[in-house]
């Protein structure tokens, strides 16, 4: 069995944690591959590097860090359609499938096959000007929001080719169910149970609540356009991952992509669910 490794060393100081992953799975007879950046702090002699040619003999990644972590191996290894298994040393972690107290149990089972692979919907997100058509995959939303620009944006948003609403607000965000926890969560929109097909439309500091969050399906196409009042550029961010700054004219096509990411998952219970929603029960009592 061959696995790739791939770790955060801003939380993990000199991959501690990581050798400890690695030097377990070297006991367990496993071939481990590592990402390139980290491939020097590591003996030759116990893992190679990681090259795309060998990317069909890869079995399954394992991630250590938070849900950023997470997210940037997504964006880094998503092409090469390799199962992902995240292990929490980050600060949230409801991505990850466990944390270091617990690892060696999760491993074994995956490493016995006991475990399902679940299939996460990712977004396909075209930016569209004029005859300029930019195209960017997405794993837990795409935000559009005002950025420098002094005054709300007025947004038009239409599911399914039907228009649905027109508002005014700071920004307004399409969500997976994958990424329901996050930023959309904080932003007032709803918790999607990770089976859920479904995108979760939420304004960012709309006008008068005008705006509530919509749950439509992800079969369905949702288009986008923003107009800055004071014609100043506005922004688009995919996974909080850098900025893209367009103009009044543009659209914003979001869709389900063909490529889907595959998580493992080993039954257990679900217990950052249960922290979120006893949160929650908490703050409505």
């Amino acid at each position: 069995m061959k696995v790739l490794v791939f770790s955060n060393k801003n939380k993990d100081t000199d991959f501690l944690k990581t050798r400890e992953i690695i030097n377990y799975l070297l006991l367990k007879n496993v071939d481990v591959v590592v990402d390139e950046q980290m491939y020097e702090s590591f003996s030759k002699d116990n893992v190679s590097c990681f090259h795309e040619l060998i990317a069909d003999t890869i079995d399954f990644l394992i991630v250590l860090g938070g849900d950023g972590t997470f997210l940037t191996a997504a964006h880094n290894f998503y092409k090469y359609k390799i199962p992902y298994l995240g292990l929490n040393i980050g600060r949230v972690g409801y991505l990850t499938q466990c944390d270091m107290t617990n690892y060696y149990l999760i491993l074994d089972n995956v490493l016995e096959n006991r475990y399902e692979i679940k299939e996460k919907t990712l977004l396909k997100v075209q930016i569209i000007k004029n005859d300029d058509i930019k195209k960017i995959i997405g794993f837990n939303e795409v935000v559009i929001h005002r950025g420098h620009a002094l005054k709300m944006l007025k947004i038009d948003v239409k599911v399914a080719n039907e228009f649905m609403d027109t508002f005014y607000a700071d920004g307004v965000m399409v969500s997976t169910s994958m990424g329901s926890s996050a930023y959309n969560l904080s932003a007032g929109g709803p918790l999607l149970l990770e089976n859920a097909k479904c995108f979760a439309i939420t304004s960012i500091c709309s006008q008068s609540g005008i705006m509530p969050p919509v749950v439509c399906s992800d079969d369905d196409m949702v288009e986008i356009k923003a107009i800055s009042k004071d014609g100043l550029p506005f922004l688009i961010t995919v996974d909080g991952k850098g900025q893209i700054e367009v103009n009044n004219g543009t659209s914003i096509i979001v869709s389900k992509s063909s490529t889907v990411l595959p998580v493992i998952y080993v039954k257990q219970e679900n217990k950052k669910l249960n922290h979120i929603l006893k949160a929650f029960d908490g703050y409505i009592k």
